[in-house]
């Protein structure tokens, strides 16, 4: 089912009621049967896109459920083979900033516009690494008794 939030008096409610099932079904992404990057909001929302075939509002909200607050998070560390999502969740991102500057929602765009800005920085990180490889700590390994 795809639903045309414009209808809507309040799109803004209508997606955080739809975002509170995104809250639960992100978290199938879990599940090792599903696992496909390891990063469990993006394998859930690409088993409720490819295998259930949930229409595109739910795929995005589940997707992007903790996606903002994982974008921005220091720890993350996106793999290289994820630049092809990354570039989704860009797509996406410009497109929500596109719809909040159009209603002048001035918060959210702030918001949109630094994800944005992190997003661009995990890109910089991931395409570093895909140039370097792995680095070597110089750890020590134990020898073999032989």
């Amino acid at each position: 089912m795809s639903v045309d939030v414009r209808q809507y008096p309040f799109p803004w409610l209508y997606s955080c009621l739809y975002s509170q099932g995104a809250v639960s079904l992100h978290d199938l992404g879990y599940a090792p049967d599903l696992v496909e990057t390891g990063f469990h909001p993006l394998d859930g929302a690409s088993y409720l896109r490819d295998a259930v075939k949930a229409d595109d509002t739910l795929y995005r909200l589940v997707a992007h459920h903790s996606c903002a607050a994982c974008i921005r998070c220091p720890m993350l560390h996106v793999d290289p083979k994820m630049l092809d999502r990354l570039a989704e969740i860009e797509t996406d991102l410009l497109s929500r900033r596109a719809r909040a500057e159009a209603e002048g929602w001035l918060g959210e765009l702030e918001g949109l516009d630094l994800t944005l800005n992190f997003l661009a920085g995990k890109r910089e990180e991931a395409r570093r690494l895909s140039r370097t490889g792995p680095v070597s700590l110089g750890l020590l390994t134990p020898r073999d008794p032989a």
